[in-house]
């Protein structure tokens, strides 16, 4: 097993080997740990994972919302949801 950092459940770095012992909030801290996941051996750098199966694919599991409207048979990730959200939220008013 080896340890990722993950953003929005996409693998954004490996973390060293060396760099886990005794622990990765060790060497990074607790909050940059909270992001740490461990993975199986052959995960890499853009994989994706997927927390309802608790599995990594080298595919998004949920692809981008198209025109920030949700197609209903569609399975839509809690987090894209919040992005589309968040995009279409005018701060000014």
């Amino acid at each position: 097993m080896i340890w990722v950092r993950l953003d929005n459940n996409k693998v954004m770095e490996i973390i060293p080997e060396e760099n886990t012992i005794p622990d990765v909030a060790s060497w990074y801290g607790a909050e940059f740990e909270s992001w740490c996941i461990q993975a199986p051996d052959e995960v890499q750098q853009n994989w994706y994972y997927n927390p309802q199966t608790e599995e990594f694919t080298q595919e998004n599991p949920c692809p981008p919302i198209e025109n920030n409207v949700p197609n209903n048979n569609e399975w839509v990730c809690w987090n894209e949801l919040i992005n589309a959200i968040q995009e279409g939220v005018d701060s000014s008013i």
